[in-house]
């Protein structure tokens, strides 16, 4: 396995764990990017998602709602017979920096089981392995090896509380181990470096109109709101130095038509914003404070730079192939990630295989030239319930 030769104190001294999707500002004048603790948390895990626009929250149910909107899994049937799926889950792979390593990636497993027909019990695994790096003192003298990764796992339970209408709440811990305790010396002192950890909770709506007809033709509207990794601060060092985690809120909406008893097109919009400050790091603000107080600090005009717009399309034929594409937007002074996606979905008895591509418009994205894919299944099963039968 390759190596990255690099300063084991650049993981202290920089404001935020890894760059996720770092990008050339500098002809901005006014760059003011959020950065947080474990931005991989933000990195779509699944290809169907990632096939239109990274964007999951509105988007009909599936396998990997969890990492989305758990809220969906109630209403997540066989579009074809309309039977309930009772269990299921599915497994993710990307490559990361695929120009530049051979080593990185981001794998996400999940899983889900209807316990009855309006409630479901679901949990995800997020591992985000960083390969093999050098660590190197201030004179540069290799140190040791170390194999950084982080990770996340999840548990929690989504409910139908009307025909249609679905919550859920969801728990999460998430561990991030880049330095392997390594101490390092820096101007006469010694920084102690530890894992970071933290613990967070997602809360989840979900709202499904199926009763709707466009053109004459049936359509069913769905709407999804949810707010993640809403928790306690992460350190590397000492609490002075504690950086909040990536908080984020979603709103989105998606509109499927059934264009013939063989094709269904899906449209889908989706609006984000991280819940932090922009200046991110290290602050003496708390929880709360950080989350709302943004809000006092900022101009108008900065907080709705801060919202990221999503929008994909999804075509679907025969319950067995499907097309999709998607565009991905962030103002170019909060860090301008800009892209284009293409994914292609195959479906055949409960099992799903998607793939997506990442089209970047300034040629420095870490996903630039890299097939991602996702293997997910369903199966159907009887389960007993009472609410979505109303």
């Amino acid at each position: 396995m390759k190596a990255i030769k690099i300063s084991a104190i650049l993981f202290i001294l920089l404001p935020s764990s890894f760059t996720a999707f770092s990008q050339q500002n500098d002809i901005y004048d006014d760059i003011s990017s959020i950065t947080t603790a474990v931005p991989f948390m933000t990195i779509t895990p699944d290809s169907r998602a990632a096939g239109m626009g990274d964007i999951g929250v509105a988007t009909s149910p599936d396998a990997n709602s969890s990492y989305w909107n758990p809220a969906k899994y109630p209403f997540h049937k066989d579009s074809k017979t309309n039977e309930n799926y009772g269990i299921g889950g599915g497994l993710s792979y990307a490559p990361w920096l695929r120009r530049l390593v051979p080593d990185m990636s981001l794998s996400y497993l999940s899983g889900y089981k209807k316990i009855r027909k309006e409630e479901v019990l679901y949990a995800s695994f997020k591992f985000f392995d960083l390969g093999s790096m050098t660590f190197r003192d201030e004179n540069g003298v290799a140190v040791r090896d170390n194999n950084p990764y982080e990770l996340a796992l999840s548990v929690g339970y989504a409910r139908m509380l009307s025909k249609r209408i679905g919550a859920s709440l969801g728990a999460k811990w998430i561990h991030s181990n880049l330095t392997g305790g390594y101490d390092v010396a820096q101007g006469g002192s010694t920084i102690e470096t530890q894992a970071g950890n933290s613990v967070a909770m997602d809360l989840g709506f979900f709202y499904q109109n199926p009763e709707l007809r466009v053109s004459g033709k049936p359509a069913k509207l769905n709407i999804g709101a949810t707010i993640t990794d809403l928790g306690s601060k992460m350190t590397y060092t000492n609490p002075e130095n504690a950086q909040f985690i990536p908080t984020k809120l979603r709103l989105g909406s998606a509109l499927d038509v059934d264009v013939d008893q063989y094709s269904r097109f899906g449209v889908s919009l989706e609006l984000s914003k991280l819940m932090v400050p922009s200046t991110g790091g290290a602050t003496d603000k708390g929880l709360m404070e950080g989350i709302f107080g943004s809000f006092a600090d900022a101009p108008l005009k900065e907080e709705l730079q801060e919202i990221i717009i999503g929008a994909g399309v999804e075509y679907v034929y025969a319950n067995a192939l499907a097309l999709r594409g998607g565009y991905y937007y962030e103002n170019p002074n909060k860090g301008s990630r800009r892209h284009f996606t293409l994914g292609l979905g195959l479906m055949y008895k409960g099992f799903g295989f998607d793939f997506a591509y990442l089209i970047p418009t300034d040629q420095n994205n870490p996903l630039q030239n890299t097939i991602r894919f996702s293997l997910t299944l369903d199966k159907v099963s009887n389960v007993s319930g009472s609410v979505g039968d109303k």
